[in-house]
């Protein structure tokens, strides 16, 4: 096989120009970026410290000295030998330990660095004098604070004399009495930690970009490859715009009970979004996958996700004053921040850098908030705040709603024992009857949605339980409970029912709300409503957003205008050069129907030819056209028959139907020819997307549906089900233009078999089965429902084989030990009497082993096998196409080959072509792929043959996008094996 005529587009990891400069360019940018940084930051660390120094020898130390002297009288007077460290103005002994570690280490940076950079050739303060001494100064400024720092902590609690000098003069103490009244240590340790981590992790990326790839490049993928955090997407909208908009007028509300958040809380927003938008700006990093965008450090989702976890809490302490409701809202918050970053580094979103970056720029706004919040002495304004030195309520009018105290108790038992209601209904409905259950079976299926659903209904009961003694936090309780089933049931059901079942569960939290809010204040009362009502235009918000992320269209819809034909679905397949399968469905069990068909050159003359054929109990009508020419337009039409029998049917459909035609296709020609096979798979249910015109716009010869034709998620047991499940999706504009004209071969994936990542196991096998093989054209598959769809045919000197990845999983195999042989018999036979070999395996192919995972890594021997079994036969005329996973990718052999033993070729590699997905959020699956994974929706692939029957083909693979984009390509020169007719 001649592999070196390819060109492709390489993208992360293996591209190494676009993306990463070279170590000469590193260095270069270093050079320019840290002494700007350095300067800047030693000319406002003099400036700090000698303004704190003058200002420390004025009016504050005298301050200072009078009350220091103040309390050495009080304790002789009150016969106390040795006065308290904060009666002194001191601060805390691990202060002055982290105070000394900090400016110890700073000085010892600052005076090597200057000094090594002044005397080295290229140094960035080489033959600048000034800046070394300004260096060298703050660096002996530094060592004498931190040498303070030092005996006051080997001294505590009483240092020389000496000591108290420095002490009262520099900025290492306060004035007694203010100890205790201000930040904690800890909290100002932490806001200087996250932004000094911020601007470390800023400088790597800024000024070393290879060396941040290096970092990065392994932590993102192993994100990439983990594909259980494709199910993380649900937390995704978690730091979106619409999300924090709500929790934005949360955090704003508590601006009515303290003025310091009032004025910390939008500067803090300012803060954010400038630095967040600065630092995009300067570092203009890219996207891990898009090259051309520079928006990847830091992430701005990131950013407001952590502000949001960060002031959201703050704001429910500012309003309720109770910290078991801001520590709760914290704790789940925060691990919200967590899913949401796993999952934006799982889809590659950002580099795991970037990620860092930004929870620390987040995390540094939000805990300089906390730090202003600390200082009690802004809060002298703020008569009801928390932090008020002599907090009181505001007087406002106390209830909303006055009622006597007997309807208040009935409204508070009426709440407990409805939210126990609820919870137990929710119970028996999940655990006995089965629900939420969609009838059109979209959704996550029993294994995921009912421990879910268990879980809300447990957090109902809780809440119940809060409410006999508190009542406000267990309104708010009920009313998440509530919320986050709503959000969850807009997985299953429409964003309409998913609202109402959110406005039923919250029934209690209302009852609960009522018989509290008599004796509360107007402000408390407030603003309980507005969480309750946040929550519920949340769910509403989050019900649609999830909703269409699920279920909702990728990209534009088509400008097919579907089918006008008796039936509802028409499915074109088993084409060859004399033959074609159309099946009819969407029709009444039992009915008798027509197809008309005829050369299309015919068209202005021709006899018609007649089939008729009755649907069967799932409403689907086969036909078998035979005697066809090859190569040849035929244009054909499905008619209702109200004769009585097949005779007077054909005369009906021959003399009196409507001349046009239902949908046209080629047959095959029966030579060596060229050939256009289209492949795609993964496709929510009911999809019009535009990628089913720019399939048809390529005018393919065969269409390979590699797997989800649609998400149904089935685990019915009904073969009727499963048919509706398919003209659900067949029946779309789209989608029918296609099908109907376009032959095509299909084999399923686990969301067209069964629920998510189904095997042999699935409850719905024997079902999906059935309707298979009465809804499905195909190119002879075994009529017994206990076999697998396994499938080959022969396109002029082109051998297609399909293999079922799901039917017979089940423990160490995938494909069941028949299916297995018989695969190996197939490719290897067929191989060697066969121009060209296209395996279509709707499972990933290339990845390192890894136990549970749902594809071929987790089934190494079998694996190890069928490579064996090509490296034994000597292949080298095969070509796979894949799905599955929702990329468009391309390996040319280098990645493919897992056989154990060397045969009489170079290796058991072959060329490899995913394409997906449909119309499907882009994901990544395997790898690596020599030239490089797109992950995307609206994409499909292409495998163009060109064979003039001579001893070579030439093969060109390609993936595409809707719009007609090139992705990535890669053309093969085949020598045909000796013996095959030429």
């Amino acid at each position: 096989m001649d592999r070196s005529n390819r060109d492709a587009l390489v993208p992360w990891p293996t591209r190494s120009t676009a993306t990463t400069p070279d170590r000469h360019d590193d260095g270069d940018r270093l050079g320019v970026f840290v002494p700007a940084i350095m300067s800047v930051g030693l000319l406002f660390s003099l400036l700090t410290i000698l303004r704190d120094l003058f200002r420390w020898a004025g009016g504050r130390a005298r301050d200072r000295r009078t009350a220091i002297e103040a309390a050495a009288v009080t304790n002789m007077v009150l016969g106390h030998e040795q006065p308290q460290p904060h009666e002194l103005g001191m601060l805390s002994r691990r202060t002055y330990l982290l105070v000394s570690v900090v400016l110890a280490g700073a000085a010892a940076y600052i005076a090597i660095g200057s000094t090594a950079n002044f005397l080295r050739d290229g140094g960035y303060v080489r033959d600048i004098a000034w800046l070394l001494a300004v260096s060298l100064a703050l660096s002996a400024l530094f060592g004498y604070l931190a040498g303070i720092a030092t005996v006051v902590v080997r001294s505590w609690p009483s240092p020389p004399p000496w000591v108290w000098g420095p002490l009262r003069t520099a900025p290492l103490s306060v004035t007694p009495g203010r100890v205790g009244v201000g930040p904690s240590w800890t909290l100002t340790a932490s806001t200087l930690a996250a932004a000094v981590t911020t601007g470390f992790v800023t400088l790597v990326v800024g000024s070393g970009r290879s060396i941040a790839l290096d970092i990065d490049r392994p932590i993102a993928r192993w994100f990439a490859e983990a594909e259980w955090m494709s199910r993380l997407d649900l937390i995704d909208p978690f730091g979106g715009t619409i999300i924090s908009i709500v929790f934005v007028a949360l955090i704003g509300m508590s601006a009515f009970r303290c003025r310091v958040m009032a004025i910390t809380f939008p500067l803090a927003f300012v803060v954010a979004w400038s630095s967040g938008g600065i630092l995009r700006m300067i570092v203009e990093r890219p996207r891990p996958l898009d090259p051309l965008s520079d928006r990847s450090f830091p992430s701005g989702h990131l950013i407001q996700a952590v502000f949001i976890a960060g002031l959201v809490p703050l704001a429910l302490h500012v309003l309720f004053g109770d910290r078991r409701l801001s520590t709760l809202s914290r704790g789940v918050l925060t691990i919200g921040v967590i899913v949401t970053a796993m999952f934006r580094l799982h889809r590659q979103d950002h580099w795991p850098l970037d990620a860092l970056a930004s929870v620390t720029l987040g995390l540094t706004v939000v805990l300089g908030v906390h730090w202003v919040m600390a200082h009690s002495s802004l809060h002298r304004g703020c008569p009801s705040c928390h932090w008020s030195r002599h907090p009181h309520d505001i007087r406002w009018s106390r209830g909303l709603i006055t009622f006597p105290p007997w309807v208040a108790r009935r409204l508070e038992w009426a709440g407990f024992f409805s939210a126990l209601g609820a919870a137990a209904g929710l119970a028996v409905a999940t655990v006995i009857i089965g629900l939420p259950a969609d009838p059109e079976g979209y959704g996550f299926g029993s294994s995921i949605s009912t421990p879910v659903q268990i879980g809300m209904a447990a957090l109902m009961a809780l809440a119940a339980l809060v409410a006999l003694r508190w009542r406000a936090p267990a309104a708010i309780l009920m009313a998440i409970s509530a919320a986050a089933l709503g959000l969850f049931a807009s997985v299953e059901y429409r964003p309409l029912w998913a609202i109402t079942l959110t406005g039923m569960l919250l029934v209690p939290a209302i009852l609960t709300w009522l018989a509290w809010q008599p004796r509360e204040t107007l402000g408390r009362i407030t603003a309980l409503a507005a969480a309750t009502a946040t929550l519920i235009a949340g769910t509403g918000f989050g019900a649609v957003e999830i909703y269409d992320h699920y279920f909702g269209p990728t990209h534009p819809d088509s400008t097919a205008s579907g089918l006008d034909s008796h039936a509802d679905w028409l499915w074109l397949g088993g084409v060859g050069s004399d033959t074609a399968t159309v099946v009819a469905g969407g029709l009444d069990a039992d009915e008798q129907v027509v197809l008309r068909y005829r050369p299309v050159e015919a068209h202005g003359g021709g006899a018609d030819h007649t089939l008729v054929a009755r649907a069967d109990t799932l409403g689907v009508a086969r036909f078998i056209l035979s005697d066809l020419t090859p190569d040849s337009e035929y244009g054909y039409r499905v008619l209702e028959a109200d004769a009585e029998n097949a005779e007077a049917a054909g005369e009906l459909a021959a003399e009196g139907s409507d001349p046009d035609f239902d949908a046209v296709f080629t047959t095959m020609d029966a030579g060596p020819h060229d050939l256009t096979v289209a492949v795609a798979s993964c496709a929510r249910t009911a999809s019009n997307g535009a990628v089913y015109d720019a399939i048809v716009a390529a005018e393919p010869d065969l269409f390979l549906a590699v797997g989800d034709l649609h998400y149904g998620n089935l685990e019915s047991t009904d073969p009727v089900d499963h048919v509706n499940a398919y003209g659900r999706s067949l029946r779309q504009p789209g989608q029918a233009a296609l099908f109907s004209s376009i032959p095509t071969a299909y084999v399923w994936d686990d969301h067209d078999f069964g629920p998510n990542d189904s095997d042999g196991t699935s409850p719905s096998r024997e079902a999906v089965s059935v309707a298979y093989r009465a809804a499905v054209p195909n190119y002879g598959v075994d009529p017994s429902p206990e076999a697998s769809i396994a499938q080959a045919f022969t396109v002029g000197r082109i051998r297609f084989v399909l293999t079922d990845t799901r039917s017979k999983r089940v423990g160490d195999t995938m494909l069941g030990e028949q299916q297995l042989q018989w695969l190996i018999d197939e490719l290897t036979s067929s191989a060697a009497d066969h121009a060209l070999v296209v395996w279509a395996n709707p499972t990933p192919w290339i990845g390192a082993g890894r136990p549970g995972a749902d594809d071929w890594s987790a089934y190494p021997d079998e694996r190890q096998a069928v490579a064996d079994a090509l490296a034994r036969a000597g292949v080298e005329n095969l070509v796979m196409v894949s799905g599955d996973a929702h990329m468009v990718a391309i390996d040319d052999g280098t990645n493919s080959d897992y056989a154990s033993i060397d045969g009489p070729s170079d290796g058991a590699g072959f060329p490899l072509l995913h394409a997906a997905a449909l119309d499907r959020p882009g994901s990544v699956k395997g790898g690596p792929y020599s030239h490089g994974a797109f992950p995307g929706f609206g994409q499909f692939g292409l495998v163009r043959i060109v064979d003039d029957g001579g001893p070579t083909i030439d093969v060109r693979l390609s993936g595409h996008t809707w719009q007609d984009e090139e992705l990535v390509h890669l053309e093969l020169t085949i020598d045909v094996p000796p013996g095959v007719s030429r």
